[in-house]
């Protein structure tokens, strides 16, 4: 029996190795998904391991895809009021538009006057910017999502890690 995975979320756009690594790391989600729902939590976190150095690797390697992971790291530093993950995103942005590097700079001045919910918003609003310009919103949201699960599984939530990878289209 033959089974074909198609694929919902498009990695067009990437150079072949990096396009090759993402549609492993998606299948590698699958068979974390699957794992989870058969009640193997321990080898849906391995699968998710893999997909999120794959996922990682890609992002690393093509312009803006860093600076999505930084920007993600700020979004949950800005919620606590951290300035430094801010920061660190508003450099980054500076090196791809100076425009993101305004609205990152903004993000950082609400944090530190303690309005994290704007600060977390205009960070997340940059984000949503930097994934249009680069094109990796898709890639960007998967690596989240697969971030999450493990964290989620690592905290024995291991239903709330599964709903979160059903929400992935394959």
């Amino acid at each position: 029996m033959m089974v074909a995975l198609v694929l919902a979320i498009s990695f067009s756009g990437l150079p072949t190795q990096l396009e090759g690594k993402a549609r492993t790391a998606l299948a590698d989600v699958a068979k974390a998904r699957t794992a989870l729902s058969a009640g193997n939590s321990k080898t849906g976190q391995s699968w998710l391991a893999k997909a999120e150095t794959l996922l990682g690797s890609v992002l690393s390697e093509v312009p803006g895809g860093d600076l999505l992971k930084k920007m993600d790291k700020a979004s949950d530093g800005a919620k606590q009021g951290d300035t430094g993950a801010v920061a660190q995103a508003e450099s980054q942005a500076a090196k791809v538009d100076p425009s993101l590097a305004e609205k990152m700079g903004a993000a950082k001045q609400k944090a530190a006057q303690g309005d994290t919910n704007g600060a977390s918003n205009t960070v997340d609003d940059a984000r949503n910017d930097v994934a249009q310009k680069t094109g990796l919103g898709e890639i960007g949201d998967l690596y989240n999502k697969v971030v999450a699960a493990r964290s989620l599984l690592k905290a024995g939530e291991n239903l709330k890690a599964k709903n979160l990878l059903d929400q992935i289209p394959f």
